[in-house]
C-alpha cells in the first residue's frame, strides 16, 4: 500500500521506485500464505471451501480490473500515478477489512 503510494509519486528516480516496489512485492506475497488460512479459521466443511472459492474469485475479478482501472486513469491523466494510488488504496482497504477479521474471529 504505501510503498506503491510513494513509487508513485517518485517515478522519476528509477532506483526509489525499483526499491519501493519490491518492498510492496514483498510484503503483497508474505501475506499471501496467511492469508489463505482465514476462511479454515472460522469456517468448517463446504463453508471453508465456500470461503476459499470466495477468494479466488475476488482474485480473478481483481485480475481483471486492476489494469482496467490502470489503464482507464493511465488515459484520463496521461500518468500511471493516479492508477497506482488507486491501487494502493485497495491495497488499504483490505488491509482494514484483513484487520476487522480480528472481531469476527473467536479465540482458540
Amino acid at each position: 500500500m504505501l510503498p506503491q503510494a510513494f513509487c508513485s509519486l517518485s517515478l522519476h528516480a528509477a532506483s526509489t521506485c525499483r526499491c519501493w516496489a519490491t518492498g510492496a512485492l514483498v510484503g503483497v506475497t508474505a501475506a499471501r500464505a496467511i492469508f489463505w488460512s482465514i476462511p479454515t479459521r472460522f469456517l468448517t466443511g463446504i463453508a471453508a471451501a465456500g470461503g476459499i472459492a470466495f477468494i479466488n474469485t475476488v482474485g480473478t475479478t481483481g485480475g481483471f480490473f486492476g489494469p482496467t482501472i490502470v489503464v482507464g486513469w493511465l488515459d484520463t491523466t496521461g500518468s500511471f500515478e493516479a492508477g497506482l494510488l488507486a491501487m494502493a488504496g485497495f491495497l488499504a482497504v483490505s488491509t482494514v477489512f484483513a484487520l476487522l477479521l480480528k472481531l469476527v474471529i473467536r479465540d482458540e
